[in-house]
């Protein structure tokens, strides 16, 4: 399952369900928390960074797609395998790896969009 929270403005992807998402967006809270409160001035960002970042992100959604087709698939598979539980196994280790990917990749889009 996946879980999207909206907060300030900003969508964030937890895929896992609603007990995962709790314990992610607690660590979330501790890391904030912990980080300083001030936010140091940003140079203003040039017309060519803003290129770059817009290329980035191109990137990543792109890489997103491709490992949200792959894990269609495999979980199309997972119903073919039957009784074969070292094909089930190999599977679900391979959507366990999937999926973290994933997850890694929608936090960094988030920055970069």
């Amino acid at each position: 399952s996946k879980i999207v929270a909206l907060e300030n403005q900003k969508l964030t992807n937890f895929l896992g369900n609603y007990e995962y998402y709790r314990q992610k967006r607690n660590e979330i809270i501790q890391i904030e928390e912990v980080k300083p409160r001030e936010k140091k001035e940003k140079p203003e960002k040039t017309q060519g960074d803003n290129k770059k970042r817009e290329i980035k992100r191109i990137r990543i959604e792109e890489e997103i797609s491709v490992l949200e087709e792959n894990l269609k698939i495999l979980e199309e598979n997972l119903s073919l395998l039957g009784q074969d539980y070292e094909g089930l196994q190999r599977c679900l280790e391979e959507e366990t790896i999937i999926k973290r990917t994933l997850e890694d990749l929608m936090e960094e889009w988030c920055k970069y969009s």
